[in-house]
């Protein structure tokens, strides 16, 4: 029980009447949730980790981004790297599968997807964060490695051995969760010493033994003095095991723009209008191979009015994505650039230019008076 008064200052949830309707929604969600998969302990796991990538169907055309960056990393002791789409099996193209596998035979890549029942269900919910839990869970279920990673499906590692070094790290150091920063939202803060899912390695071991599935789903609940709405994970960790944050130096050792898939996925679905970093996107297709988003969003970021932008036929909004931002995307893109070609490319180059070129003209317009722009 909690007692004293609330401080909505610090609270995710700024009145009762919405924090309580938010934990009648996401508890409603649970009921169905925790339907979806079950697992028993992992009792004598093999030596070495493994990587899970909790992948999106519609995106699939990126992932070739994302294993060629990862087919750079030393993995001698990577076991498996779980590729986990949120379809069936059947409705996967099996060409597509077998050309990674074909290309990428020496990664131990295997692909889970997901069966009749969690597809259906999680289609009709379509939230983002309702497939990584259950990709996530599900590379956990079939886990043989004490140590698991969760890798983003838009995060690029550039560090050759990133993965072996967050290894070493929590296998010298016994902790349950490595994470790489502290989660600082949704009324979490640095006091609670929580830390992202975004390449956090986790104890799959301790994971199996002491929680269900379910127990790692995002929730909401009161802590203290605060109304909190908890990322997937942090509810665990704040129930048990140890947590250490090892920072990673972003772009250098690892490329990674926050929220990338999940505004790409939102936007899509019609539940989000305002975006940012989702313009990352394109430059990952021009990475896997598939020009095509990029030229097309480089005639558009040319012809577009800020804030206003039209991405792959959505109309979006874009006024967090100023000058500072841009530069931002950029020197992720050209870090990219530099850990796949040697220099940055004439195509990735223009896009950046009509990043950057949006952003100023942006700035320029938000600092002409709007009577100035109705005239």
């Amino acid at each position: 029980m909690h007692s004293g008064a609330v401080d909505f200052s610090r609270s995710k949830y700024k009145t009762w009447g919405s924090f309580y309707k938010a934990k009648a929604v996401r508890g409603a969600m649970r009921v169905y949730l925790r339907t979806l998969l079950s697992w028993s302990p992992l009792e004598d796991p093999e030596p070495g980790y493994s990587v899970v990538i909790a992948s999106n169907f519609n995106l699939r055309g990126i992932l070739d981004a994302n294993l060629q960056l990862i087919a750079k990393q030393a993995h001698d002791n990577m076991k498996a790297l779980f590729i986990v789409f949120e379809v069936t099996e059947e409705d996967f193209p099996a060409d597509f599968r077998d050309d990674i596998l074909r290309r990428y035979a020496k990664l131990p890549i295997q692909f889970v997807f997901y069966d009749r029942y969690q597809s259906r269900g999680l289609r009709k919910i379509d939230w983002p964060w309702t497939y990584a839990w259950l990709s996530w869970c599900k590379a956990i279920a079939m886990c043989r490695t004490r140590y698991l990673i969760l890798h983003d499906y838009d995060a690029l590692p550039i560090r050759p051995d990133f993965f072996e070094d967050r290894f070493r790290r929590i296998r010298e150091g016994g902790e349950t969760y490595l994470g790489c920063t502290n989660y600082l939202f949704n009324g979490v803060t640095l006091e609670d010493q929580l830390a992202t899912t975004w390449e956090l390695v986790v104890d799959a071991k301790f994971i199996r033994q002491r929680f269900r599935p379910i127990d790692i789903f995002n929730h909401v609940t009161r802590h203290g003095d605060r109304l909190l709405d908890l990322d997937t994970f942090l509810n665990a960790q704040r129930t048990a095991g140890t947590i250490k944050v090892e920072p990673a130096e972003v772009p250098g050792e690892l490329v990674h723009l926050a929220q990338v898939i999940s505004q790409h996925t939102q936007v899509m679905n019609g539940r989000q209008k305002v975006v940012d970093t989702v313009v990352f996107v394109p430059y990952m297709y021009f990475v896997a191979g598939t020009p095509e988003p990029i030229e097309k969003m480089i005639k558009v970021l040319d012809a577009s009015v800020w804030p206003d932008l039209d991405y792959m036929g959505k109309p979006v909004q874009t006024t967090r994505l100023d000058s500072a931002l841009a530069d931002w995307v950029v020197r992720h893109i050209e870090a990219t650039e530099l850990a796949i070609a040697g220099s940055t490319r004439p195509r990735a180059a223009a896009y950046c230019k009509a990043l950057r070129g949006f952003a100023a003209r942006g700035e320029a317009r938000a600092k002409i008076p709007e009577q100035a722009l109705a005239a």
